[in-house]
């Protein structure tokens, strides 16, 4: 063997070990892929039902919301109070709900079911709701999320300006106008002079 044999084998080697190195990191992008793909296409299949306070559009009222956030179906959805804001739990009778007592058979995507809490004038700082959720997708995968603390207080600067709904932003403009025409009333009568009788 010559020495341009010895070299051209050397190069082949390196080519090969080149083009071996390549297979593998191949074989390993594409198993990543494949893995990302499935869980995009199970994200795209599963719900999410996730519980949040929101207060009311004239800001008045808190409201529990569940809502499925996800892009699947949900079925045999229930939510347990474990404990938390006793004032509205025995006031409103949660339990006397569906969606409390039993469970709901079928809840799609973006669905929401609110309830009324309470006015924020009987709400203390420290009140709270802990609740879980179970919930099952379409295929029969089971979810569970449990002992969600949701603190009342911190809902209540959950809000901006003007509400987006329109036939929201009815009462908050109303409530405007109402502490307008009073603001003008107070101005009205401290300038009203005080005749002597």
């Amino acid at each position: 063997m010559n020495t341009c044999d010895i070299i051209f084998n050397v190069i082949e080697l390196l080519f090969s070990g080149a083009l071996v190195f390549a297979t593998i990191k191949y074989t390993k992008a594409t198993k990543m892929m494949y893995k990302e793909s499935r869980e995009t296409r199970l994200q795209k299949t599963n719900p999410c039902i996730i519980p949040f306070l929101k207060s009311s559009a004239d800001h008045q009222s808190v409201f529990l919301y569940i809502q499925n956030v996800g892009e699947g179906t949900a079925k045999n959805v229930k939510v347990t109070i474990n404990k938390g804001y006793e004032k509205s739990i025995k006031s409103l009778n949660l339990d006397g709900y569906k969606l409390f007592r039993e469970g709901v058979a079928i809840y799609p995507p973006q669905y929401e079911l609110h309830f009324l809490i309470n006015t924020w004038d009987n709400i203390e700082k420290t009140d709270y709701i802990d609740l879980s959720i179970d919930y099952e997708g379409l295929d029969n995968r089971k979810f569970s999320q449990d002992h969600i603390r949701l603190t009342i207080w911190d809902s209540y600067h959950s809000w901006s300006g003007v509400p987006e709904e329109t036939l929201d932003q009815i009462p908050y403009y109303l409530k405007t106008i109402n502490n307008t025409l009073k603001q003008h009333k107070h101005k009205i009568e401290q300038r009203k002079p005080n005749y002597p009788s």
